[in-house]
């Protein structure tokens, strides 16, 4: 998990406050599960990754619907390789403001050689933050 991005914090949009009763969204990557195995011939590995969030609902949400969304991106050394970005629409159910968000399995295959193997790559996952957002982070 990315550190910076393994949090988040939505806050209402017609507020410059950042106080509990503008929060809108709060969640957290709980859990990254991954795999790797060997791919369909030698050049190849398959990596799997599952991403768990916790996700609360703030007193400032409109309703009880949010699009959360999230990375996963592969990345050699410092340079990042892929990078897809997906939202999942959550609900949160009457009388229910927290929920747990399992991602649907992310698939990627990376090419090896003798000379790299799958241990070179990086997985990286985290909420796909606004600019916004970076800038909370950032105080």
């Amino acid at each position: 998990m990315l550190p910076q991005a393994g949090d988040i914090a939505r806050y209402r949009a017609d507020s410059s406050g950042r106080d509990l009763t503008d929060l809108a969204l709060r969640g957290r990557v709980v859990r990254v599960d991954g795999k790797c195995e060997p791919g369909p011939n030698a050049h190849t590995v398959d990596a799997t990754v599952k991403v768990l969030m916790q996700l609360n609902r703030g007193p400032a949400m409109a309703g009880r619907i949010a699009d959360v969304s999230y990375f996963v991106a592969v990345a050699r050394g410092q340079e990042i390789l892929d990078k897809h970005v997906y939202t999942n629409r959550v609900e949160f159910p009457p009388n229910l403001d927290q929920i747990w968000l399992e991602s649907d399995p992310v698939f990627m295959r990376l090419p090896v050689t003798p000379e790299m193997s799958g241990a070179a790559y990086t997985v990286w996952v985290g909420f796909q933050l606004t600019p916004q957002e970076m800038a909370a982070i950032q105080r």
